[in-house]
C-alpha cells in the first residue's frame, strides 16, 4: 500500500505507463508470433535486433510469453542472454524508479 501512495503522489500522470505497456507487450506477441510464422515457412524475418528492441521498450511480458507459448527463440543463447539482460535490467530499474 505504501508503494502504491508513493506512485500516486508523483507530480506526473501515471496512467501513461500502464497503457503503454499494454501496447507494447501486445506488439511484441504478436511480432515474436509472426517471426515464428515467417521461420517455418522461409519467409522474411523480423531481426533479432528488433525483436529485443521492443523488449527495451518495455515488451519483456509479451516476448516472453510468446516465446514459451509458440517456441520460438528458446533454443538460441545469445538471444536468450539478450532478452534475460534486458528483463533484470527492467526489474532492477523499475524497482530503483519508484523510490
Amino acid at each position: 500500500m505504501g508503494v502504491l501512495l508513493q506512485i500516486l503522489q508523483r507530480p506526473w500522470p501515471v496512467w501513461p505507463l500502464p497503457a503503454w505497456l499494454a501496447v507494447i507487450n501486445l506488439i511484441a506477441y504478436v511480432t515474436f508470433w509472426y517471426d515464428k510464422g515467417q521461420a517455418q515457412s522461409n519467409g522474411w524475418r523480423v531481426s533479432e535486433a528488433w525483436l529485443i528492441i521492443l523488449c527495451l521498450l518495455g515488451g519483456t511480458v509479451g516476448g516472453y510469453w510468446a516465446s514459451r507459448q509458440f517456441r520460438h527463440k528458446t533454443s538460441k543463447l545469445s538471444f536468450r542472454t539478450n532478452f534475460w539482460t534486458v528483463l533484470v535490467v527492467h526489474a532492477l530499474t523499475g524497482y530503483a524508479l519508484l523510490f
